[in-house]
């Protein structure tokens, strides 16, 4: 016969155990390799105050870098995997609050969100807090580049600079104050919009 008394004690010692070794392992657990972590989201005034170009605008057409490129040699030609890609949109401006004074501005993110790139969807209006990189990229650079090599230094946004997407009205832009710039109302931008959107025409 078991003695009640007795085995209580020891079920609620083997539970606790077996809680706390569950939890060591959730505490010692690696992130997963490569991953982005931002340790906290900026609000609109800081992502503003940090960036050097802060603008609203709707993103017109985008583009992918192909993750190889043909690597040649005297012998032979090697498809290697590229590495550190970067997407290219071309967004058309609708305010800015910082920066550059455009109707259209082209902005490169890493293609890979585990790399800390922000993904953005064509159509879709955002509020974007970009910094210029230092300098123009290399000529050996061109494969991370989609739409070929900037000129100039590019204008990147990354996943922990504070961007929003623009919808239902779910974000308010009133601390970041009158914006410096306004896009002035043309039927040119609009039907530029209108056409981007649309895609190409297709043959009859």
């Amino acid at each position: 016969m078991i003695d009640s008394a007795t085995s209580t004690p020891r079920v609620c010692k083997h539970a606790l155990a077996f809680v706390l070794c569950v939890l060591l392992i959730l505490a010692t657990r690696p992130e997963p390799a490569g991953a982005c972590t931002c340790r906290s989201m900026p609000t609109l005034v800081e992502a503003r105050d940090r960036a050097q170009v802060a603008f609203r605008g709707r993103v017109l057409s985008k583009k992918s870098p192909s993750p190889y490129y043909l690597r040649r040699s005297p012998t032979d030609s090697v498809l290697v995997q590229s590495g550190g890609q970067r997407d290219r949109y071309v967004l058309l401006v609708d305010a800015a609050w910082k920066g550059s004074l455009a109707e259209t501005l082209v902005v490169f993110s890493n293609s890979s969100s585990a790399s800390c790139g922000y993904q953005m969807e064509v159509g879709g209006e955002y509020v974007l807090f970009a910094f210029r990189a230092p300098r123009a990229p290399e000529a050996s650079e061109s494969s991370m580049f989609a739409g070929g090599l900037p000129t100039e230094p590019w204008l990147g946004v990354g996943l922990c600079g504070g961007n929003r997407r623009l919808h239902l009205g779910g974000v308010d832009l009133a601390p970041l104050g009158e914006p410096i710039w306004r896009r002035p109302p043309s039927s040119d931008s609009k039907e530029f919009l209108k056409d981007s959107l649309r895609g190409p025409a297709t043959p009859p």
